[in-house]
């Protein structure tokens, strides 16, 4: 297993923001996280016992990154309804050039 770790500053206004897009939802938004092994680009998790199941979909973002490959944002819940992952997926599989701020990104619908 990953070791935790605190979000960054960068990964909290992120997340806030992300769940901001969605009227009426309240979740609390844990203060540690695991860097997901995904080539870079981001991922972060808060299943950090390993236990929690995929529940579903929050919420999905887009930016073009820095160097101008289109990235997804997919923000999960578990079961329980508690946040699971903040999921990045640049296209081209790349390491992320800039962590994406919150007035770049488009709700995907």
């Amino acid at each position: 297993m990953n070791s935790r770790r605190n979000l960054t500053q960068e990964e909290l206004k992120l997340t806030r923001y992300l769940l901001s897009l969605i009227p009426d939802i309240k979740k609390e938004i844990p203060k540690k996280a695991w860097t997901m092994q995904d080539g870079q680009m981001g991922s972060f998790s808060f299943n950090l016992d390993g236990e929690a199941e995929f529940g579903q979909v929050i919420v999905e973002a887009e930016f073009s990154d820095s160097d101008g490959v289109h990235v997804l944002i997919t923000l999960t819940e578990d079961k329980n309804g508690n946040l699971f992952e903040l999921d990045f997926w640049k296209t081209d599989f790349t390491k992320l050039a800039e962590f994406p701020k919150p007035e770049k990104i488009n709700l995907v619908n």
